[in-house]
């Protein structure tokens, strides 16, 4: 079976560097995501391969806490990322291109379950496991996440 797929894209208002450096900061995640109640960087330093966060996401079942690493940095073209959950593990990757006055960011990754079992959940509609989810709306970095800049 294949992997399901999650991506996404959302054109922003904002020149590639600054769109990179919020989205890089995991940190900035609880005022751009509605999803995210808290992010926390687990490792010290400046934005480097390797770089660690935990991240509590809300879901319809509760609350999943996730460690998310970096695993490639391109400023300001692209991060990679890994995201580990209970229930398995997330490999991806967001761009970011200039648009006009702005940047189109594109995210997408691999969900890879345990061997336990695949979940139901609002990423992966219908039966467990099921191949092909897409998001396609830009619900993932909403309008309030510019207003304001990256966190200090």
């Amino acid at each position: 079976m294949r992997a399901p797929r999650v991506a996404g894209e959302i054109l922003i208002d904002r020149p590639g560097d600054v769109v990179f450096d919020v989205v890089a900061d995991q940190c900035n995640e609880p005022r751009c995501n509605p999803a995210v109640s808290r992010a926390e960087q687990l490792t010290a330093g400046r934005l480097a391969w390797g770089r660690g966060f935990r991240v509590l996401h809300r879901t319809i079942r509760g609350s999943v806490e996730m460690a998310v690493e970096l695993t490639g940095i391109d400023r300001p073209h692209r991060i990679a990322s890994t995201t580990r959950t209970p229930v398995g593990d997330v490999r991806g990757a967001v761009t970011f291109v200039a648009e006009g006055a702005g940047t189109r960011m594109r995210w997408e990754g691999l969900k890879r379950y345990l061997e336990s079992g695949c979940p139901t959940s609002p990423e992966v509609p219908g039966s467990p496991c099921r191949a092909g989810t897409s998001v396609r709306n830009g619900g993932r970095y909403g309008v309030g996440c510019w207003n304001r800049g990256p966190s200090a």
